[in-house]
């Protein structure tokens, strides 16, 4: 059975880890996108792992405040603010 991402969102907020982990997979490219934004050429690659762990405490907060009872706001886009 496929989730959508409130349901998905909802059961992470209760403390499902495959729900929070189905979420990081699925917007892995975003936190990826997010990281390599503010990586620079000069990062070694433990400070590049250390922004995307970084980056990853950022969505997994996006995940625990994201209101899914506001429509005018997707939750990808919230992620991304909450990321940057």
């Amino acid at each position: 059975m496929n989730k959508t991402i409130s349901e998905l969102i909802l059961s992470a907020k209760s403390g499902s880890q495959d729900a929070f982990a189905a979420l990081k997979e699925q917007y892995r490219p975003l936190i990826d996108r997010c990281v390599y934004k503010f990586a620079s050429s000069d990062m070694t690659d433990q400070d590049v792992e250390d922004l995307s762990q970084e980056a990853l405490i950022c969505f997994c907060s996006a995940v625990c405040s994201y209101d899914c009872g506001i429509e005018n706001v997707e939750f990808g886009l919230y992620a991304k603010i909450c990321i940057d």
